[in-house]
């Protein structure tokens, strides 16, 4: 039961928690060290009482596999860095719209444009969710990803980078 609860005393945690501002909280360490776990403490702590809409906080997620799925796609394809960031992209993406199916609306012109390409067209797929996000009636919406360490560096920070500008 107590598990992680240090992190909720920890000065940065605080700090993170009672911004006004959307910030990154980055916890990292090497592997096996409980980085997951420690996110899932987290958060269970944040969906507590999440079921009073419209105020309510919202959790989307995706957790970054090391290995890349191949199936229906080329191997040049699953090979590519960006294949990663879409996939992170159509996660949160249909997370968002799971919790909030209304939102689609905001999406259906860029769906049409696109067609079945917007899947594997980061581009796209980060403009909607960015749209998607803006959107969101809720009080407060926490992207959750996990496992980025099975990301190639430059690919880490391009998601990263992607995440800052959401």
């Amino acid at each position: 039961d107590s598990t992680g609860e240090w992190i909720f005393k920890d000065d940065r945690y605080k700090k993170w928690q009672e911004s006004e501002e959307s910030e990154v909280l980055w916890v990292c360490g090497g592997p096996g060290t409980g980085k997951t776990m420690l996110a899932k403490r987290i958060a269970a702590e944040f969906l507590k009482g999440s079921s009073d809409p419209p105020g309510g906080v919202k959790l989307v997620f995706h957790f970054v596999s090391p290995e890349l799925p191949t199936a229906g796609i080329s191997t040049g394809e699953a090979e590519s860095p960006l294949h990663g960031l879409t996939k992170a992209a159509c996660d949160l993406l249909y997370g968002i719209l799971q919790q909030d199916g209304s939102l689609f609306g905001g999406c259906k012109a860029k769906l049409r444009n696109q067609g079945d390409k917007i899947f594997t067209n980061p581009h796209s797929l980060w403009k909607v969710l960015r749209k998607a996000i803006h959107d969101w009636p809720a009080e407060s919406l926490y992207i959750l990803i996990d496992g980025v360490d099975g990301f190639k560096e430059s690919l880490c920070e391009g998601l990263i980078e992607r995440i800052l500008r959401l």
